[in-house]
C-alpha cells in the first residue's frame, strides 16, 4: 500500500511546498508594491517615507531570494526522505538491497522508477530517481516485456559504453492494484573483454598440402625444381607471416601452420586464403599450375580437437578435387577456392577420402535425408536405395525424399514403398521439410 500511495504522497507534498512558496512570494510582492507606493508619494510626506519604501523593497527582494533557495532545499530533503521510505521493506532488507553491489531499480507499468539503490543512481548519474522514467533514461529499453512476463526476463544491454545483463521479474499485487517489475543490472564489461581476449588468443591450425606435387615436378624442367619449391615455400611463408602465424614444413609437400584466432579472422578469412592464387600464379616453366589443399580446424576446446578437425577438413578438400580450403568447426564447414579442374592421384584414393569424410559427417548428424534430381530415374532411385541401406547400417535416422507422382521409375519405386523395410523411410518433400533441423544432413544423388 505504501508503494501504491507513494506517488500521491509525493505529489501532495510537492503541492504543499509550492503553495507555501506562492503565499510567501505573494507577501513579498505586496511589500515591494507598498514600497514603490511609498517611494512614489514620499516626496509629499518627507524623505523618511521614501527611505522606508526603499528598505521595504530591499527586504522583500532578500526574502524572495531566500524563499526560492529554501524551497529548493525543502524539496531535496523531502525527496530524500520519501526515497528512503517509499520502498516497502523492513530495515534489514532495505539496508541489504541498498548496499547490493549491482544496480537495482523498481518500475511500475508506465516505466516510472519507483525505487533505485545507490549503485543504480550512480550508474545513471543522478542524485534522485523521482520523476524519472526508465525508457527516458535508457532509450532502447522496453518496459512491457518485464511487466507482462510471468518468468524472469534476461537481456543484454549497452549503456554508456558498458555492457550489462539485465534480469527483470514482474511483481503483481492484485489487492493493491499495482504491477511492478524489479530490474537488476549486472555489469559484464570486464568479463566480456576477458572472454574476447581469450577468444582472440585461441589457436587455429591449418594443414597445407601441395596436392599435385608429383605431377608438377614431373612437368617442370629439372633445373627449376629447387627454384619452384623455393617459390612455393616463399608464398606460404609470406602468407603466414602476414597474420603473425607460425609455419613448419614437415614433409616435401606438406606444411603445418598455426594462427591466433584474431589475426586469422581479421586477415586470413577476410582475404579468403589468397595464398591459393599466389601459388597458382607461379610460373617457372611448370606446365601444370601448382595447387594447394588446406584443411583448417578451429573452435575446438583443445589443440588435439583442432588437429583432428584440420585433418578431416584436409581430407574433405582433397576429396573435393583439391585447390581449395575447407574450414572445419565443431558444427559446420566452410569452403574457399576450387578455381582449377580436379586434381586427384587416383579414383580409389578419392573414393576412400570422400567415404571417410562422409562417414564422419553422418555420425555427427541428427538425421540424414537422401534426395535425387527432379523426375527421378532408375539410376537416381538405385543410388538412393543403396546409400539408404549403407547409412542405416551405421544406426543413423535415414529418409529418402522423393516425389512419387513425377518419378520416371514409378514401378520400381512402388515395389520399395510396399516393402516393410521402407514403409517409414520413403517420404515426400513436404514431410522432409517438416522434420529437417540445423543438424540434419542432406545428400543429393544422381
Amino acid at each position: 500500500m505504501i508503494l501504491k500511495s507513494s506517488n500521491k504522497a509525493r505529489n501532495y507534498a510537492v503541492s504543499d511546498v509550492n503553495r507555501g512558496f506562492a503565499v510567501n512570494s505573494a507577501c513579498c510582492l505586496i511589500v515591494m508594491v507598498f514600497g514603490i507606493i511609498l517611494i512614489a508619494f514620499g516626496g509629499r510626506f518627507g524623505a523618511n517615507i521614501s527611505l522606508a519604501g526603499f528598505l521595504g523593497i530591499a527586504a522583500a527582494a532578500v526574502m524572495l531570494i531566500a524563499e526560492i533557495f529554501t524551497m529548493q532545499s525543502r524539496k531535496k530533503r523531502m525527496f530524500r526522505y520519501m526515497q528512503e521510505y517509499s520502498f516497502c521493506m523492513d530495515a534489514v532488507t532495505r539496508t541489504a538491497v541498498e548496499a547490493f553491489i549491482h544496480p537495482i531499480a523498481v518500475i511500475n507499468e508506465d516505466g516510472e522508477i519507483i525505487w533505485g539503490n545507490g549503485p543504480f543512481l550512480k550508474m545513471i548519474g543522478k542524485d534522485s530517481h523521482f520523476g524519472e522514467y526508465i525508457q527516458d533514461v535508457f532509450n532502447n529499453l522496453s518496459v512491457d516485456k518485464y511487466i507482462e512476463s510471468s518468468t524472469e526476463v534476461v537481456d543484454d544491454f549497452e549503456y554508456k559504453e558498458r555492457s550489462y545483463v539485465i534480469h527483470g521479474r514482474a511483481v503483481s499485487n492484485a489487492s493493491a492494484g499495482i504491477s511492478l517489475a524489479a530490474l537488476y543490472f549486472v555489469d559484464v564489461t570486464d568479463t566480456e573483454k576477458l572472454r574476447k581476449t581469450m577468444e582472440d588468443s585461441r589457436t587455429i591450425q591449418c594443414l597445407v598440402v601441395i596436392d599435385n606435387y608429383d605431377e608438377v615436378i614431373k612437368e617442370t624442367p629439372n633445373s627449376n625444381h629447387g627454384a619452384l619449391m623455393g617459390e612455393i615455400e616463399r608464398c606460404v611463408n609470406s602468407w603466414v607471416s602476414s597474420a603473425g602465424g607460425v609455419v613448419r614444413r614437415y614433409e616435401r609437400e606438406k606444411f603445418i601452420v598455426f594462427f591466433r584466432s584474431r589475426e586469422y579472422r581479421d586477415i586470413i578469412e577476410k582475404q579468403k586464403y589468397i595464398v591459393l592464387a599466389d601459388v597458382r600464379n607461379i610460373n617457372l616453366e611448370n606446365k601444370i599450375p601448382v595447387t594447394l589443399s588446406i584443411g583448417t580446424g578451429c573452435g575446438g576446446s583443445t589443440l588435439d580437437e583442432n588437429n583432428k578437425m584440420a585433418n578431416l577438413a584436409l581430407e574433405m578438400a582433397l576429396g573435393r578435387g583439391g585447390d581449395q580450403v575447407v574450414v572445419k568447426t565443431p558444427d559446420s564447414y566452410k569452403f574457399y577456392g576450387a578455381k582449377t579442374r580436379e586434381v586427384e592421384k587416383s579414383t580409389k584414393v578419392k573414393a576412400r577420402v570422400i567415404a571417410h569424410a562422409l562417414r564422419k559427417i553422418i555420425d555427427q548428424s541428427s538425421k540424414v535425408i537422401i534426395m535425387g534430381h527432379k523426375n527421378s530415374d532408375m539410376d537416381c532411385l538405385g543410388a538412393s536405395i543403396g546409400l539408404y541401406q549403407a547409412i542405416r547400417s551405421r544406426g543413423a535416422e535415414t529418409y529418402i525424399a522423393i516425389r512419387r507422382a513425377s518419378s520416371n521409375a514409378k514401378l520400381l519405386l512402388d515395389s520399395f514403398v510396399d516393402d516393410p523395410n521402407y514403409i517409414n523411410g520413403i517420404i515426400s518433400g513436404e514431410r522432409a521439410m517438416s522434420i529437417v533441423d540445423k543438424q540434419s544432413l542432406v545428400i543429393v544423388v544422381d
